[in-house]
């Protein structure tokens, strides 16, 4: 039996299981050592989950109606971390337009493809004052509902820093680091490694290691992306 719109409907579970998880994170947990790793865990992954979910926004696969599609992703994108849809769409069509190219693909190293430098200039493109004002704002709303700060730092800080590494390292770094000596990888993805299952591809950012599937057809929703690769690898 076909789900319809199983893309609304997994939106809506990443949000909401988000939404409890960080209320329930933010205003009863008490920060500890034996329980708020496994929760800081369990919140980067629907962190991770919330950029996906903006991500299909912007390929059009959430839903059937362009304006909940839009608006889901903007929300997406607000609570992780204040970022502009608009402009996020834009140069997210730029990357798939000159993908592995210097200069013309946004989300490509600047001349040095060391992790680090590349992370860093990777996130600086997308931040903003106006970003860093609109995070500031959520931040601040959230403490003056009476969010224990340490808890507003482990978990939103921490929590949206950890996950922005993992979707960078395994959407970004991996499928499009370029060779040994080489600057520039235009049109050529890597894939998932070799010992990769449909778990553990789920948990490296929700089967964003099937890059080559992706920009193959950036119409294949998340949850669809392993079948993918699978059909791909046959």
């Amino acid at each position: 039996m076909q789900i319809p719109n199983i893309g609304l409907l997994f939106a809506s579970l990443i949000i909401g299981i988000w939404l409890f998880t960080l209320h329930h994170a933010l205003f009863h947990h008490e920060v500890n050592p034996y329980t708020s790793l496994p929760l800081l865990i369990f919140l980067n992954h629907l962190y991770t989950g919330l950029f996906i979910t903006a991500h299909d926004s912007i390929h059009g696969v959430v839903c059937k109606w362009p304006w909940l599609n839009n608006a889901i992703g903007s929300f997406c994108l607000m609570v992780f971390a204040g970022f502009d849809y608009t402009y996020l769409r834009e140069e997210h069509w730029r990357h798939h337009a000159n993908a592995g190219l210097i200069k013309d693909d946004p989300d490509f190293h600047s001349g040095n493809p060391k992790f680090a430098h590349w992370f860093l200039s990777f996130m600086l493109n997308y931040m903003s004052i106006g970003q860093v004002s609109r995070l500031l704002m959520i931040v601040c709303s959230l403490l003056y509902m009476g969010a224990p700060i340490q808890n507003a730092a482990l978990f939103m800080a921490v929590g949206g820093i950890s996950s922005a590494v993992c979707l960078f390292y395994f959407g970004t770094y991996l499928p499009h680091r370029p060779d040994e000596g080489e600057l520039e990888r235009p049109d050529n993805f890597r894939t998932l490694e070799k010992g990769d299952n449909r778990l553990t591809s789920f948990l490296k950012s929700y089967n964003f290691g099937c890059h080559s599937e992706h920009h193959a057809n950036p119409k294949i929703p998340w949850w669809a992306l392993y079948d993918a690769h699978c059909n791909m690898s046959d």
